[in-house]
């Protein structure tokens, strides 16, 4: 029996507990301060990143506790989630820390392409951005024509986007298929995750759009719904996260009982 397995295993069971604790502590955190102020602190932006670095390192748990119970396998699925999270870091800091959207969001779609190759045994490049690339390229050209939207972010927005409503179906139509904790609450993640980037659009939309589109929106330039768009952010962003890891975490730690078992029986 491989000595790495129950040792992971332990491992993971007792971590698990602290990382929602300290998870959940940084977000009542980082909720209370932007309320408190009505604006995102550096203070409150410090918290919010520990989250996500939070999750990177669980990830990571995960990855060497799968590693550990399959050690023959020489790809684990797991390793596209960790990739994501490691994308997110930089990602996130871009956005939290600097003015640097367009990076920020090619790693974002980065991000998603790794959240598509955990869920799908498709592995060229050519078919995973082939919709994306579609969709980007005719809803840039379409918002420029019809309503003079010309921002160079608008692209780049449109093909993560499309990304992540592509990611959103395959995970309900995996999780509808052979319904398990796991595969809902991955499906559930990514909910949260397109409502996080839907208040990130309402947020910015006033720079992005003008003219007819922005007069036919009048409610995207009120000041109000702007501040709601922006604690809104982060209210639905680290629960995605966390979520994510623990539909990840959930088959490792149901086989806690399956490793006591197997000790008992090598005993």
């Amino acid at each position: 029996m491989n000595p790495g397995k129950p040792l992971f295993h332990n491992l993971l069971r007792r971590v698990t507990p602290l990382f929602l604790t300290a998870e959940l502590s940084f977000y009542l955190a980082y909720l209370i301060l932007d309320a408190i102020t009505g604006r995102s602190l550096l203070l409150s932006d410090a918290f919010k990143y520990g989250g996500i670095i939070l999750c990177f390192l669980y990830t990571l748990l995960l990855v060497g506790t799968q590693k550990a119970a399959r050690p023959d396998k020489p790809r684990q699925p797991l390793i596209w989630l960790a990739f994501a999270g490691f994308f997110v870091l930089f990602s996130d800091f871009c956005l939290l820390f600097t003015t640097a959207a367009a990076p920020g969001i090619a790693l974002f779609c980065l991000v998603q392409c790794f959240y598509f190759l955990y869920q799908s045994k498709i592995r060229r490049l050519w078919q995973i951005f082939l919709i994306p690339a579609a969709v980007s390229l005719t809803g840039s050209a379409a918002l420029a024509l019809i309503y003079q939207v010309h921002h160079p972010l608008v692209p780049l927005a449109l093909f993560y986007l499309t990304m992540l409503l592509i990611n959103i179906a395959l995970a309900w139509h995996k999780a509808l298929a052979a319904p398990q904790p796991p595969a809902f609450m991955f499906a559930a993640g990514l909910v949260l995750y397109c409502l996080c980037d839907l208040n990130v659009g309402f947020m910015n939309a006033r720079y992005i759009i003008s003219g007819p589109m922005l007069r036919a929106l009048p409610i995207l330039a009120n000041p109000v719904f702007r501040e709601i768009s922006t604690f809104s952010m982060w209210f639905f962003y680290l629960p995605a996260q966390v979520l994510i890891a623990l539909s990840a975490a959930w088959p490792l730690l149901r086989r806690q009982s399956e490793v006591r078992s197997l000790l008992r029986h090598h005993c």
